[in-house]
């Protein structure tokens, strides 16, 4: 990866685009091996053991140091200093400190011990170190480490200007100095897991399926037999199972049944006796009282109770919604759907008719105006014709071309035995030029 500021640790920085084995380490580091490592923004941290022979000062018969590299100007490599380091270096810590893990934000650094007690150092400037102010720590410092009995932590987890810590805000009495020995370094003080089940049902009658109040899912068998032989399935690892788990569960998948140990007091159970599944369930029996046995079991007896309403009232819930969804459903697909198909046929059937209609009358309105076109044709050929009889009718005087409106002309017969005075007047009195014209030739030929 990259190699700026020497947070690879090879002595230079350089960008490596294999994967390439540290060999500038320290003199200390002679017979140590690297366990743990957390990365920082631009500095590494690393968590180096070796075995040493156990004894008073160091009962775990390890020896742990902490080395970094990297990135340096905010004091994040914990070595009292503000510079870059491009080989790993010692981080100084206190030699009678076993440190169990290592936490690396993006500019300071923490470290973990066996007794639960935190080590941080680097940059400070938003409080990321817990110490109360916003100064830098180049060197390693105990947190809390004015209170003799302060919190206990767990676990730690560095962010980019945060970090998180779980802790215990007390020190418990039975986790002293000598309970914490008897531990393994990388052993968990507290259980920090799963819940696991602590109840004096499991307690007094072994399994689930013997205890009188022990709800059991639907289709699970309850044992008739309150006391008996105990078994474990050597196949699942399981601890405590009584012969009904057996024939339900075990048997029937063919796993490896053997006689349950004697002495064992730390069980884990078959969750085939609280559930349809074949599961590890871890449950710790211990051994109590009558009286708080008497108050565990009624104490028991009430969440359960409550416990079994809320199931019920779960099942009323999904029973309901499934009732509504099943009524919607069928309303919709028998009455809705086929309502819903008959407007839509009809609806269909009224727009098919009324374009049919539409296009009717959109045909007959086109035939009118087809023929109107030609009749204009036609008036306006007559309206020409019109025009031109009554120019030659003004011109020629002939007010009609039909036999009966052609006009009566003078005999010339008769004209012979007309006064001068008479043919005059009827010269005057014809209508149009062609007229008189006519009129004179009649005259000329009488």
């Amino acid at each position: 990866g990259r190699g700026a500021h020497g947070r690879l640790g090879h002595g230079a920085n350089l960008t490596r685009r294999a994967p390439t084995l540290i060999e500038t380490w320290p003199d200390s580091y002679d017979g140590f091996r690297v366990v743990e490592a957390a990365l920082g923004g631009a500095h590494t941290i690393a968590l180096a053991e070796k075995k040493v022979h156990p004894g008073l000062v160091n009962p775990w018969g390890v020896q742990r140091y902490v080395y970094s590299f990297g990135y340096g100007f905010n004091g994040q490599l914990g070595t009292d200093s503000l510079v870059d380091s491009f080989s790993p270096k010692k981080v100084k810590i206190p030699k009678w400190e076993l440190v169990k893990s290592l936490t690396a934000g993006k500019s300071h650094s923490m470290a973990l011990t066996v007794h639960g007690e935190v080590y941080v150092w680097g940059k400070g400037w938003m409080g990321e170190l817990g110490l109360g102010n916003r100064l830098a720590a180049p060197a390693p410092i105990k947190l809390d480490a004015s209170k003799s009995n302060g919190p206990m932590f767990l676990k730690t987890f560095g962010g980019d200007r945060h970090s998180l810590g779980i802790a215990l805000r007390r020190r418990p009495s039975h986790l002293n100095n000598d309970a914490i020995e008897r531990k393994r370094p990388d052993e968990d003080l507290v259980y920090l897991g799963l819940p696991r089940v602590e109840t004096t049902i499991l307690s007094k009658w072994l399994c689930a399926r013997r205890a009188p109040v022990s709800p059991l899912p639907i289709g699970c068998a309850r044992s008739p037999a309150r006391q008996g032989q105990m078994y474990r399935c050597v196949t699942c690892d399981l601890e405590a199972v009584c012969r009904t788990c057996i024939l339900w569960c075990h048997k029937r998948l063919g796993h490896d049944i053997q006689p349950r140990r004697a002495g064992q007091t730390t069980r884990t159970l078959c969750s085939c006796s609280t559930g349809t599944a074949c599961q590890v369930m871890v449950c710790i029996c211990e051994e109590v009282e009558e009286t708080r046995h008497d108050a565990a079991i009624h104490i028991q007896r009430l969440g359960r109770a409550w416990l079994a309403r809320r199931i019920l009232a779960g099942k009323r819930n999904r029973l309901r919604a499934m009732r509504l969804e099943v009524s919607t459903r069928v309303w919709a697909e028998a009455v809705m759907n086929p309502l819903r198909h008959v407007i839509s046929d009809f609806t269909q059937i009224k727009g098919s008719e009324q374009e049919r209609l539409n296009m009717q009358a959109n045909d007959r309105e086109s035939w009118a105006s087809r023929h109107y076109l030609k009749l204009q044709v036609l008036l306006q050929a007559l309206e020409t014709q019109r025009r031109a009889i009554g120019t030659l009718v003004s011109m020629t005087g002939i007010l009609d071309p039909h036999p009966s409106a052609v006009p009566q002309f003078p005999d010339p017969d008769k004209l012979k035995f007309m006064t001068r005075a008479a043919r005059e007047s009827l010269i005057d009195n014809a209508k149009s030029p062609y007229l008189r014209h006519r009129t004179r030739q009649s005259l000329r030929q009488a």
